[in-house]
């Protein structure tokens, strides 16, 4: 998921909405980033997810659904607006989530 996450800022760098709309290889990447975070996010156990309670699960799945059900009809800032708001935080939290595991 922080891979994802973390690729979703990189493909995105220095974009807006016409740019995006133009690159069809970043928005395409960046829509298969969303299905990614989403599909992991599907696959967490309930038990993990309210230990977890700081990474907003149903809103990542959310997201995954609407990328994969509406596809051509997502919309390029809202795909940069949810990049900008939602991944730097998104990516704190896995991070941070991620240095709490127990050495393996």
């Amino acid at each position: 998921m922080l891979t994802a996450a973390e690729q979703l800022v990189a493909f995105s760098a220095g974009m807006g909405p016409s740019e995006l709309d133009a690159d069809q290889k970043a928005r395409g990447a960046i829509l298969l980033c969303f299905t990614v975070l989403g599909e992991a996010a599907r696959s967490i156990s309930a038990e993990d997810a309210e230990a977890l309670k700081q990474i907003p699960w149903d809103d990542i799945r959310r997201m995954r659904n609407f990328v994969v059900h509406v596809y051509f009809g997502v919309k390029s800032d809202r795909l940069l607006e949810t990049i900008r708001t939602d991944i730097p935080p998104l990516i704190l939290s896995l991070r941070a989530a991620i240095a709490a595991l127990p050495p393996a």
